[in-house]
């Protein structure tokens, strides 16, 4: 299993937090692979926090096809996609934020292509996916393929000129990743082969999803949302890391315009990361 996640400079401590979690927790054979979505000198000096662990560092050189958006938002779900040109075979997207919370073989969430199906009644989107459409020869979907972990089938781009990505993906409308896979995909393969009622990730953004932590047995990695949480709400959440076995400490923080606190491996306090 290629398991795969795209960090940058100020998501460093969550990226080390899973890469903990997948050497503690992921328990079938698997190639971790870590883009550092960042220029070379940051990529450089990113690098070395993640000596300890059984992993592959990427940079855009390893992808150097492409010319990548200004915009880091943008050009990381270029990378998402076009890894299927570096892999030649199916990979697990890893969200920097997830980490795992108990022994996992992730070839549970093969297949999956995301954990849930979200209907497309955002203008944006349905904008995106009409021009999706027509790019690619495709009928509309009425839903799109969402959430992580986040499984590609390489197949599905089996006659998809993948140098053409990059004008595919972009223009004038707002681009989405997982739209875009998802029309690749078309709603046949989606009803055939995506079970949107397995959903092996818990999202912690409000107090109701805290409550189901010590209840919900069927969750195998999480992500909690610092900018939706309060101060509180986050030292339960770092209480609940360290008694995985991950030893993390509350470090104060801006994240997304909010002063909030983050959770920051305790082998790494001396990092300079402040914003999410």
């Amino acid at each position: 299993m290629n398991l795969f996640t795209i960090t940058y400079e100020e998501d460093l401590e969550r990226s080390l937090i899973q890469a903990e979690s997948i050497q503690k927790f992921v328990t079938n054979p698997n190639n971790y692979y870590i883009f550092i979505n960042e220029a070379d000198d940051v990529c450089e000096r990113l690098r070395r926090h993640f000596k300890q662990f059984k992993c592959t560092i990427l940079t855009r050189a390893d992808l150097p096809a492409y010319t990548y958006p200004s915009h880091g938002w943008d050009s990381q779900q270029l990378i998402k996609l076009a890894m299927v040109d570096y892999f030649k075979e199916d990979y697990l997207i890893l969200d920097s934020k997830i980490f795992f919370t108990k022994p996992t073989d992730t070839n549970m969430f093969k297949g999956l292509g995301g954990n849930s199906l979200v209907p497309i009644d955002r203008d944006d989107i349905k904008k995106s996916v009409q021009i999706y459409s027509n790019i690619l020869n495709k009928p509309e979907p009425t839903h799109y393929l969402s959430m992580w972990p986040f499984y590609i089938d390489a197949k599905v781009f089996d006659n998809i000129d993948i140098n053409s990505l990059q004008n595919d993906l972009f223009g004038a409308f707002t681009p989405f990743e997982y739209a875009y896979y998802s029309v690749l995909c078309g709603e046949d393969y989606i009803n055939t082969n995506i079970d949107p009622n397995i959903n092996g990730c818990l999202r912690v953004t409000t107090q109701k999803q805290f409550d189901i932590i010590d209840t919900w047995t069927d969750f195998h990695c999480m992500f909690f949302k610092p900018d939706l949480l309060s101060i509180e709400q986050m030292e339960i959440a770092c209480e609940y890391v360290n008694s995985l076995g991950i030893k993390v400490q509350l470090k104060q923080a801006v994240c997304r315009g909010i002063e909030t606190f983050i959770l920051n491996p305790v082998d790494n306090t001396k990092i300079d990361v402040t914003i999410i």
